[in-house]
Order: structure tokens, then C-alpha cells, then sequence
């Protein structure tokens, strides 16, 4: 698949990528942290990206999408703490939001927006994969669009991305009117760890209720870590919970076990053969969901493998379009 036509190419060298105006004030963390770095002399067309990814044209999209928006002279990049509150914690200078407009078949009308929690293991985020090319399709089929880089690593224990995620959806929404987007009718995406993440949002009491928001419209959950417990993926659990995981905790942010019917619609999708995050993850929360009387739909691909994004060119292909028909549909 051929990259849409702008600066970045298959050709590219990270290093140049990173020295791109565009790209420099848009503050791309992976591209210009330690990931740019170490891999600066690499070609984008040769990156086995997330590092287990097939498409290169995808992330190549999502790299010139932010570079358009920037010129375009949009703010890409805000980040949504005070200065104070970063001095009090530096980890949340790394929290920052990503904004895609919509596109022309949404020019001329609020549109509801979609925020994307990309995956990473709760050990970094996949913004470059799983965030800004899904958000550059998102814009394009006409839709506002907004990418999470929510605290990680050594500051990702419990409930630090989940605080991110409840201030994110409080900055979109405070700001509705800046950003030509509806206050009604949003929806979270997120893919793997960011799944677990959109997951919990959907929760009342953990969740949504707990920072004083509207609930989602619908979530749309790409090969989620659904579970703390026996089926979790065991990175993304010590992560967020650490080594000696408190019971409670594990029960609370077991999503398949919390759900109520007030959880909102959900789409789900997962490979069959998904080795990294099993998928009974998925069944398991479609199931709950089911008895819940949570309208829900799960998309299950034969064979397959994680962390495929935006699947083009396998089984799953399609799966954004269809997730944004489900999400429609409920918002009727």
C-alpha cells in the first residue's frame, strides 16, 4: 500500500522526520524521545513498527496527517495539565492530546468526536501505530479525532491513566466549542492496554461517573486487555497494578466483571490466534455485556495476531468502518 503523498515517504530517514518543523511542534514523544534516537538513520518503509506491525504505509499517513494539520496552522499538540500540577508530578508534562480535525465530509457541522487510547502495554504508547493513523482515517471519513498519550512506564500505576483519560475527555469537552466539535454522543477507542484503559472509562463508578463526565456513547475496543485476572496480559496488569497486585484492585479493574447496564454500547475485535492478548478477553466482556442487556458487537477474526491496528491488507480490514457505523447507529 502506497503512503499518501506528503513529506514523509517510505524513504525517510527517522532522524529527518524528527527535524521536520511540523513534527517538532507538534511534539511527537516516541519520534522525538529515545525511539527517534536509537533508530534516526532508519527508513520508515523498513521499520517493523510496534515492532510487529506489517503496514508502513499506514504509520507514514499518520506522520504526514500531523504535518498537514500543523501547517494548516491548527494546534496539534496540547497538553491538558496546569503548569503547577506538572511541577508537582513531571510525569504529566508527558500527557498531551493530539487533535485532528475532521475532514471535508464533516467540514460545516459539529461532529461528535472520537478519543483514541493506543496500547503499549501500559510500558509506553503506540501513539505512532494505533494513534495517529487511525486518527488521520478517523479525520477523512469525516469525524474530529483526538490521540491520548497517557502516562506510562514507571508512572503508569493505578489510577495515573485513568486520570489522564477522565482530564483528557474534560479538556475536549470544556473546549467544544474551540475544537468545532459536539458535546454529545463521543466515543472512546482503544487498542490493547489503551483497550483496558477505554474499558474502565465505561465503568460508572471507576469510571466516567467518578470524574463528573457524560458517559461515552460507545467504545470501540481493538484486541483489548479486558482482565486484571487469570486471561490479563501479565505486563500491562504489573504495569498498572505493580508486582504484588492488591486483590481488590484486580477485582475493580476486571472490566468483564464490573459491567452494569448502564456501560455504554461497545464494538469489539479480535484475532482468534491472538497470542499476546487472548481473546477470551474479548468474548468474556461480550458476554457480560450480553447479559447486561449492553448492546455489543464482537468481530472475531479467524487466524490472525496482535496489535494489527488498522488490519489493512487481512481479515480484519474494514473493522474502523464498521466500528464507526456501531457508534452511529447508537447515537441516532
Amino acid at each position: 500500500m502506497k503512503g499518501m503523498d506528503g513529506f514523509a515517504t517510505a524513504q525517510t530517514r527517522v532522524r529527518d522526520l524528527k527535524r521536520h518543523p511540523a513534527i517538532r511542534a507538534a511534539e511527537l514523544g516516541v519520534i522525538n524521545g529515545l525511539w527517534g534516537f536509537l533508530l534516526g538513520g532508519s527508513r520508515l518503509g523498513s521499520l517493523n513498527l510496534m515492532f510487529n506491525a506489517d503496514d508502513p504505509a499506514s504509520m507514514i499517513d499518520g506522520f504526514n496527517a500531523v504535518i498537514r494539520n500543523q501547517e494548516a496552522g491548527l494546534r496539534v499538540c496540547h497538553h491538558i495539565y496546569s503548569d503547577e500540577e506538572i511541577r508537582q508530578d513531571p510525569a504529566k508534562r508527558e500527557v498531551t492530546l493530539h487533535y485532528f480535525p475532521a475532514g471535508a465530509a464533516g467540514r460545516g457541522a459539529e461532529r461528535p468526536f472520537m478519543l483514541i487510547c493506543p496500547g503499549g502495554g501500559y510500558t509506553m504508547v503506540a501513539s505512532i501505530w494505533e494513534g495517529y493513523p487511525v486518527a488521520g482515517r478517523l479525520s477523512a471519513l469525516g469525524f474530529p479525532a483526538f490521540v491520548l498519550r497517557y502516562r506510562s512506564g514507571k508512572a503508569a500505576r493505578y489510577p495515573n491513566p485513568q486520570d489522564d483519560l477522565g482530564r483528557a475527555v474534560g479538556y475536549i469537552l470544556e473546549r467544544a466549542a474551540e475544537f468545532g466539535v459536539r458535546k454529545t454522543g463521543y466515543g472512546l477507542m482503544g487498542f490493547s492496554a489503551g483497550g483496558h484503559l477505554a474499558a474502565t472509562f465505561g465503568l460508572a463508578e471507576a469510571g466516567f461517573r467518578k470524574y463528573g463526565l457524560p458517559a461515552p456513547a460507545a467504545l470501540a475496543l481493538a484486541y483489548p486487555v479486558v482482565s486484571m485476572g487469570e486471561h490479563t496480559h501479565q505486563g500491562s496488569r504489573q504495569n498498572l497494578l505493580g508486582k504484588e497486585s492488591d486483590l481488590a484492585l484486580v477485582e475493580a479493574l476486571s472490566v468483564e466483571r464490573q459491567v452494569d447496564p448502564a456501560y455504554p454500547p461497545t464494538y469489539l475485535w479480535h484475532c482468534e490466534a491472538d497470542s499476546t492478548v487472548p481473546i477470551i478477553n474479548s468474548t468474556a466482556l461480550a458476554e457480560a455485556l450480553e447479559r447486561a442487556g449492553v448492546p455489543c458487537k464482537l468481530k472475531r477474526v479467524p487466524g490472525g495476531r496482535h496489535g494489527l491496528s488498522l488490519a489493512l491488507g487481512t481479515d480484519a480490514e474494514g473493522w474502523l468502518e464498521e466500528a464507526v457505523e456501531f457508534w452511529q447507529a447508537v447515537c441516532a
